[in-house]
């Protein structure tokens, strides 16, 4: 599991944090954070952001949040 600390863009700006294994990048031009389910190779989203307002400020590897 990782952490992900995000700062969104929009009229103001605010943090955020996101627990996921994973993050990809969709069609639609978000970033699509995924989690697996129950061990297995399935994945589910657990949040998405849009990249041209979104910096992804650090990433912590391994957490065991979750």
């Amino acid at each position: 599991m990782n952490k992900y600390h995000l700062r969104v863009l929009y009229a103001s700006h605010y943090t955020d944090v996101v627990i996921a294994d994973g993050v990809d990048v969709n069609a639609r031009g978000d970033y699509q954070f995924w989690k697996f389910e129950n061990d297995s190779a399935t994945t589910y989203n657990v949040a998405h952001y849009p990249i041209h307002r979104t910096i992804i400020e650090t990433i912590e590897y391994g957490t065991e949040e979750g």
